[in-house]
């Protein structure tokens, strides 16, 4: 057991991520049937539009569905190493996204990957789609 933690904290990484996995996979389930607001005021509502399974919010052509459609290309899943950052956030850094948040009606945060035309995909689910 000692190995596995000593070697390059791949045991700690591994239960890092399967937690994190769980986790966001249970926000994935809440998120589906609520309303999503921009703002923490929750007074701009979101309606979200799907391509190829991932959700998002923006026009026709616009940079986060490129992006979703440019990644639903790619034959089998994306590799990254991970470094101890929220794997969602590398991902979106990996397309030229920011990384940002939208809220529920409850006042939680759902991760989104932003672009400089207002368009953005929830972060997870991009992430279990590729990898």
């Amino acid at each position: 057991m000692a190995d596995l933690v000593d070697d390059k904290g791949m045991f700690r990484l591994f239960f890092i991520y399967s937690f994190l996995l769980i986790t966001f996979a249970a926000l994935g389930q809440e998120v589906l049937g609520r309303k999503i607001y921009y703002t923490r005021d929750l007074k701009s509502q979101i309606t979200f539009r799907e391509s190829m399974g991932v959700r998002f919010f923006g026009a026709n052509g616009s940079m986060a569905e490129n992006v979703i459609k440019e990644v639903s290309q790619i034959d089998g899943k994306i590799n990254f190493s991970f470094d101890g950052r929220n794997p969602v956030v590398i991902l979106c850094q990996l397309y030229d996204g920011k990384h940002d948040f939208a809220f529920l009606d409850n006042g939680d945060q759902v991760p989104v990957c932003g672009y400089k035309d207002k368009s953005f995909f929830i972060s997870w689910d991009l992430f279990e789609s590729k990898v």
